[in-house]
Order: C-alpha cells, then sequence, then structure tokens
C-alpha cells in the first residue's frame, strides 16, 4: 500500500503544478480571478500530497520497527 500511496501523491502534485502553469499561461494576468481559484486549488492539491505522503509513512512505520509502532486504542502510540 505505501509504493501506490506514494505514487497517487506524486500524481496529485504533479496535476496541480500542471493546471497552475496551463492556467498561468493561458490567462497571464495576474489580479484575475481564475488565477485566484486555480491557485486556491493549488494550495488543496497541495495539502492532500502532504496528507497522502503522511499517512504513506505512518503505514510503513509498523513494518520498518514492528515492536515499537503499534496500533492502540490512540492510533499509534
Amino acid at each position: 500500500m505505501g509504493a501506490r500511496a506514494i505514487l497517487a501523491a506524486l500524481l496529485v502534485g504533479a496535476s496541480g503544478y500542471v493546471i497552475y502553469g496551463v492556467v498561468g499561461l493561458a490567462f497571464d494576468d495576474h489580479g484575475s480571478l481564475i488565477h485566484a481559484v486555480v491557485f486556491l486549488a493549488f494550495i488543496v492539491l497541495f495539502g492532500l500530497t502532504l496528507k497522502l505522503i503522511f499517512w504513506a509513512v505512518l503505514s510503513v512505520l509498523p513494518r520498518l520497527f514492528p515492536g515499537r509502532y503499534q496500533k492502540g486504542e490512540r492510533g499509534i502510540v
């Protein structure tokens, strides 16, 4: 699962860069509303990318350190 999550995070991040670049080239006016909307979408995609990377790291930790990171009642302790 870890490799798929990392690949998904990379695809989400790359798609954010592509959308931001294409719309930035199409609408070169930096004060336009579409530029602001795409920039907000880029921030959301970047946040999702960080979340997926964080989830992938947390899913790999119990395999790397079997006795240290165990799922308890309050999550990983």
